[in-house]
């Protein structure tokens, strides 16, 4: 899974999903907002534009998402946008 982020690796972070048909740079404005206090991470779920996986289904997203988490984050973040 591709992602991209943003700020300081020591802040409360913020995971912000996009939609379908998009991908992180939906929410490029918002990161560099939010990511003066926040560490913001921009998953690129599977099946989109920029991805480096086809889709499968939204529990095999989600799961990678959670692994993500809990390898990157000790399991625990601020808040899922």
């Amino acid at each position: 899974m591709r992602v991209q982020e943003f700020g300081q690796q020591n802040t409360s972070v913020v995971l912000l999903l996009h939609g379908g048909g998009l991908s992180w740079w939906n929410y490029r404005e918002a990161a560099k907002i939010l990511s003066v206090q926040y560490h913001v991470v921009l998953p690129v779920l599977d099946g989109h534009a920029d991805s480096d996986a086809p889709f499968t289904s939204i529990e095999e997203n989600a799961a990678r998402l959670i692994s993500y988490i809990d390898d990157r984050f000790g399991g625990r973040i601020l808040a899922i946008g």
